[in-house]
This record gives C-alpha cells, sequence and structure tokens, in this order.
C-alpha cells in the first residue's frame, strides 16, 4: 500500500510539473510526506527519472507547439516564418535580461500567445477581408500603414489608417530589418510582453502577499485576461506599456534600479502620459516605504493615498479634455 500510494504521488506531482504555471520545478519534497521519501530513499533515481520524463514531456509539448504555429503560419505566408522565428529569439533574449530564468516558461508562453494571434487574425481576415487582418477601426491598421514596406492596392487607407508616425512604429521599423510585407512578419512583435508580464506578475504578488499560492493564482488570471488580450494580441501599444508597468514595480520591490530605469524609459517612448502615470506609482510606492519605515499616522496615509488616486485619474482624464494632438498621447 505504501508503494501504491508513493506511485500515485509520484503521478501526481508529474502532472502538476507538465501543466503548472513555471514558478518552479518540483522535487519529491513538493508533493510527498515521510513515507514517500522513505520509499524514494529505497529506490535512489526514480525522483531524478521521473522529473527528467516530465521537463522532456513539456519540452515535447512546447516544441509541438511551436511546430504547429509554424505550419499555420506558412500556409497563410511562407516568408513570415523567418518573423516568427525572429521574434522568438528576440523574446528569448529578453526573457534572461529581465527575469533571468532559462527553462520552457518563455517558449510555451510564445507558442501560446502566437497561437492566439494567429487565430485572431484568421478570424479578422474573414470579418474585414480588406483590411488583411485588422479592425480598421482602431490603431492597428493604421500602425501596420505605416511599417510595412508595400500595401495592396486595394487596402483602404481612411482616417484610422492616417496620421503622423509615433515611436511605435519607429521601433518596429529599427526591429523589423527584413520587408515587411505581410501583417504575420510584424504582429509577432507584440507577442514579447505578453510573455514577460505573466512571470512578472506571479513576482509582484509573491513578494507583496509572501504566499506562493496567490503568486501562481494571479499568474494563471494575467495569463489569460480576456482584458489584456484584445489590446495586446492586435498591432497596438499597450501590452508593452503594462509589461514595463508591472516590471518596474518588480524591479523597485526588489531594488534593481538598473532594469527599473530601462523600462520606465520605455514606456516614456511608447507614450509619454504612460510614463508619468508609471513614475507617479513608483513615487507613491516610495512614500509607502518611507511611511513604514517612520510609522506616520494611518489616517495621513489615507489621505495621501486619496490624493494620489485623484491625481492619477485628472493624469488619465486629461487627454481627453484636450487636444488629440498633445504630446501626452
Amino acid at each position: 500500500m505504501v508503494r501504491q500510494d508513493a506511485m500515485f504521488k509520484i503521478v501526481y506531482c508529474g502532472l502538476s510539473a507538465l501543466f503548472g504555471d513555471g514558478s518552479r520545478r518540483m522535487g519529491p519534497r513538493d508533493c510527498v510526506g515521510n513515507n514517500m521519501q522513505n520509499t524514494l530513499s529505497a529506490s535512489p533515481g526514480t525522483a531524478e527519472k521521473q522529473h527528467a520524463a516530465t521537463v522532456s514531456s513539456r519540452a515535447m509539448l512546447a516544441m509541438l507547439a511551436l511546430l504547429t504555429n509554424v505550419v499555420l503560419i506558412g500556409i497563410v505566408n511562407f516568408s513570415s516564418i523567418l518573423g516568427y522565428l525572429y521574434f522568438l529569439l528576440l523574446t528569448l533574449i529578453l526573457y534572461k535580461w529581465l527575469v533571468g530564468k532559462t527553462d520552457l516558461e518563455p517558449v510555451s508562453l510564445y507558442a501560446l500567445y502566437s497561437f492566439l494571434v494567429i487565430a485572431l487574425y484568421l478570424l479578422q481576415s474573414w470579418a474585414y477581408p480588406d483590411f488583411m487582418g485588422f479592425s480598421g477601426s482602431t490603431d492597428d491598421a493604421r500602425y501596420y500603414v505605416h511599417v510595412a514596406d508595400s500595401l495592396p492596392s486595394n487596402f483602404p487607407v481612411t482616417m484610422a489608417t492616417s496620421g503622423r508616425v509615433r515611436n511605435y512604429e519607429l521601433l518596429m521599423r529599427f526591429i523589423s530589418w527584413y520587408p515587411v510585407t505581410h501583417p504575420f512578419d510584424i504582429l509577432f512583435f507584440n507577442v514579447l510582453p505578453l510573455v514577460l508580464i505573466p512571470p512578472f506578475t506571479r513576482r509582484v504578488a509573491v513578494i507583496l502577499t509572501r504566499r506562493e499560492d496567490v503568486g501562481k493564482m494571479a499568474y494563471k488570471l494575467v495569463m489569460l485576461c480576456p482584458f489584456l488580450l484584445s489590446n495586446s494580441l492586435v498591432l497596438v501599444r499597450d501590452g508593452w506599456t503594462a509589461m514595463t508597468c508591472i516590471g518596474a514595480i518588480w524591479f523597485f520591490l526588489r531594488t534593481k534600479y538598473v532594469r527599473m530605469g530601462f523600462l520606465i524609459a520605455l514606456s516614456f517612448y511608447f507614450r509619454i502620459g504612460s510614463g508619468l502615470l508609471l513614475t507617479f506609482v513608483l513615487l507613491f510606492l516610495v512614500l509607502l516605504r518611507f511611511i513604514q519605515k517612520r510609522g506616520i499616522n494611518r489616517k495621513l496615509l489615507y489621505v495621501i493615498a486619496l490624493l494620489t488616486v485623484v491625481g492619477i485619474t485628472l493624469l488619465v482624464l486629461y487627454p481627453t479634455f484636450s487636444s488629440r494632438e498633445t504630446s501626452l498621447i
């Protein structure tokens, strides 16, 4: 009975590692008791083999997902496979520098979000055939017009696709060193920040609550958050601003100010209003840390928090009551 119970727990632990959120690798002590440890000690190497099999299974699933995406992209536009693999490489580099881990998490997330990008493109191509998979009524079509090297003669140039070139488009032009002739050549640029948001969110949740289960739940909720995906899978900058915000907060909490400064600068680059909002949030965290050390009255803290919320709200609403060409947009 002890050995059967031990085998059941090994299988359960393996499945949890295979379909978990990638926050940490699992070992025999993560899901076993004293009886299980004694059983494993009687058969050395069992846990290591089980862990190796789990990692191998996850690697196979990730590679299969990437291959599926490559096939779908090749069917639509074969030359766009280069851009897909190129942005995968950039994602791994950025993930390694900002997050620091080297496992299957970035590959799995990249494959997931890329599949959603492909699915949304196909859906919008069916719904809006004139706009090459873009919605036509938001900024995504306009951004693509300013980035693409060539457009079909029947592509409708409307108010949605006109306007001045913004920093977001300039960055896409700089990064895409190859000719952009199809939406798949540049759409996966927006997958880069999406891959970073779940691990950043998990780390912030854990450091604030000191609970791993809260971090895992936050990871899963933000990974498939419909509000985040609806504004990030399309060719707009919202996913980038969301990533710079949660990433800068994480680096502030960990006192890694060089990378925090990089994300703040990136936020200002994309949109001055977003950079100012992020700066206000970080200044508020500095104030909270100061109050925590000095032990200031709690009522004063509530007043400061209220004034901060009011100030941020006015900052967000300011562009609405001002000219559309204001530098904050």
